[in-house]
Formats: structure tokens, sequence, C-alpha cells
């Protein structure tokens, strides 16, 4: 029976000796229950057994029949499990799996032999991102029709989930999948913004639940565009995209522009005097695996966008002039925040401050 305010875990691995390991370490943090499965079969009917989602799911990649990447996709079509942190469990390194597994939902990664300290907290952090973006999911479900995977942007700083597109991830997903890319790949990861200019326009000015499918669209056309390369990409708020590609992406200003004029939903927009442009920002390699280094690259690749499009706005009113104003630079406060708190954290988890 479960105990009250518990945490329901499943973890899926064909090795049982790794179920029973993990399964105690996670049982010793406290108020925590774990179901075993030691393969995706028995998965799927322990998903189907329970009468509410379970609030975190462990999965191993490499199991005969349906590999963990494969199980973790028809996991996130499943109802209930849009948002459920899911963790891989792996002792393989190669990159296509690395990226196909955050392309297919996957929350984190973690390499056996693993470091349990460092489990735990991985899925404490993800499990109070969980518990913070339900709000969100609930007010989709209740406001729109057949928006069970959707996320209602309340504000234009929300950085919804867009389940259901192609390698479009979560945002803390796509810094987390940066930090391993870099560690496991000789080809270097580059990252790019993709940015909707003048976006405080058509945020404010958009009826409610367009600017979600505004994004929504836009996500199908980046990950269109990106298929050759294979791009992971996230929606990170404030009408930026941010796409990494492992070497060459497919993305280009000439194919980007042909598939937003062809796009009938997009073409609507200018015809509520809203014509859509999306900036593409330069390449930025990203140098570094620390979580610090990730959010300066992000941080490197969003100003370049905004410089780009700053260099072509014009404004001769004072709306114009707000416009601008309100769709530029709302990022970099929370960059320069999210920089230092992370550095500090560093600085703090090595030692150097005598904190500990």
């Amino acid at each position: 029976m479960t105990t009250p305010h518990s945490v329901r875990l499943l973890v899926v691995d064909d090795e049982p000796d790794v179920c029973e390991l993990l399964g105690m370490a996670l049982c010793s943090a406290g108020k925590c229950e774990v179901r075993i499965a030691q393969d995706a079969k028995a998965a799927m009917l322990a998903l189907d057994q329970e009468e509410t989602p379970f609030d975190g799911i462990f999965l191993d990649i490499q199991m005969p029949g349906m590999t963990g990447v494969e199980l973790c996709s028809i996991i996130r079509r499943t109802p209930g499990y849009g948002g459920v942190p899911i963790v891989m469990l792996t002792a393989m390194t190669e990159r296509d799996y690395l990226r196909e597994a955050f392309a297919k939902g996957a929350d984190d990664y973690i390499t056996k032999p693993f470091d349990i300290d460092e489990l735990r907290k991985k899925f404490a952090k993800l499990r109070a991102e969980g518990l913070r973006r339900c709000p969100l999911k609930a007010e989709a479900r209740a406001g729109m029709t057949g928006a069970a995977d959707r996320e209602v942007i309340r504000s234009l700083e929300d950085a919804a989930v867009i389940r259901s597109v192609e390698r479009c991830v979560g945002k803390n997903a796509f810094q987390m999948y940066l930090r391993h890319s870099h560690a496991r790949f000789v080809t270097p990861v580059s990252l790019r913004a993709i940015k909707i200019a003048q976006v405080y326009d058509h945020f404010s000015r958009l009826p409610d639940g367009e600017y979600e499918t505004m994004v929504r669209q836009i996500a199908k056309v980046l990950s269109q565009l990106t298929e050759r390369s294979e791009d992971v990409f996230t929606y990170f708020g404030n009408g930026i995209f941010l796409s990494s590609s492992i070497g060459k992406s497919s993305l280009n200003e000439t194919s980007l522009s042909a598939a937003l004029d062809g796009n009938k939903s997009l073409r609507m927009l200018a015809e509520q005097k809203l014509p859509l442009n999306l900036i593409l920002g330069s390449e930025v390699v990203l140098n570094g695996v620390d979580k610090a280094d990730v959010i300066c690259a992000v941080r490197a690749a969003i100003e370049a966008s905004e410089a780009t499009e700053e260099s072509l706005s014009s404004w001769g009113t004072f709306r114009e002039w707000m416009s601008q104003r309100m769709s530029i630079g709302r990022e970099r406060p929370r960059m320069e925040k999210a920089a230092y708190e992370q550095i500090l954290n560093d600085f703090i988890d090595a030692g150097e401050l005598g904190w500990r």
C-alpha cells in the first residue's frame, strides 16, 4: 500500500542486481517506493496497472527486444507521462544512443557504474521541476481540447515543453544534453538561437492559445529543417529557440525563410498584421562541460541573435520603441543570475569556500 507523500518509481533493467541495488539506494532516501521491471513488456504492464502515473522512471538503454530508447518514446506518448522525469541508465558511450535518448524524451543520462548520491540528487532536482510544471499542464488539459501533452504559456518567459515534436526537448534536458554531448563527442558541439523578432507584439496581441500554437508550429518547422543533421532543440522562453548540433547544422536562413512562407498556419499571422520573422543567430561552440560553461554558451548564442535583431530593427513611434525594448534582452538578467548561482555552487561543491 502506498504511504502518503511517498515517491513512486519504476526501474526498468534486465540485470536483477542493478535493479536491486538501485531500488535499495532510492528507498534509503526515504518516502520512496520502487517497482521493478526487467523488460519493456513488464514495464508497460506496470504502467497499465497503476491508477496514477509513476513519479519517475529509470530506464536501461540496452535491453533485449525493445531498447530503453524505444520504450522512452512510448512512455512519453502515454497519457499522464508527458512530464514525468525519465533517467536513462547505461554503460554505453556511443553518441547515437545519447542523442536519441534525449531526442525521444529522456531528462537525464547516468553511466553505469553510477554514483548513488549523484543519482539521488539528479532525481530530486528533476522531481522538483516536474512538480513546478504541473499547474501549467493542468491548465492546458482544462482549457484546450486534445492538449494533454501541452502547456499553457501564461507569460512570455515560460519555457513550455513541446512534446510530440521530433528532437524537441525541455529546457533543462537540453542543457543536460549539452553537457553530456561535449564530454562524449569528439566533434565540437555548437548551438545557436532562433528568435521570434518583435516577440512582444505576437505574445500581447494574439488571442488566447494562438501564441502556443505559433510556437508549436515553429518547433515543427525546425524539426523538419534539421532532420539531416539531427539537431536537438528546445523552446527556451521569451520567443527563443535553441538548437544544438554535432558538427555543421543543416539549418540555414534560406531554408528557414522558405519553410515559414510555406507554412499555412504561420502565414495567417500576416493577415493579422503580425508577420513572422525569425532571427537566426550565429553558431557558438561549447568549450566546457561544467554547468556554468553551458549557461555562458547559451547566453552567448542568445545575445548573438538579439544583436542581429537589434541591428535590423527600427522605430519611429513610442509604441514601436516599447515593443523593441520588451522583445530584446529579456533573457539576459535570468542568464546572469543562473551563471552566478552555478559558479557559486561549483565553488561550494569543490569545498573552496569552506561551506560544506
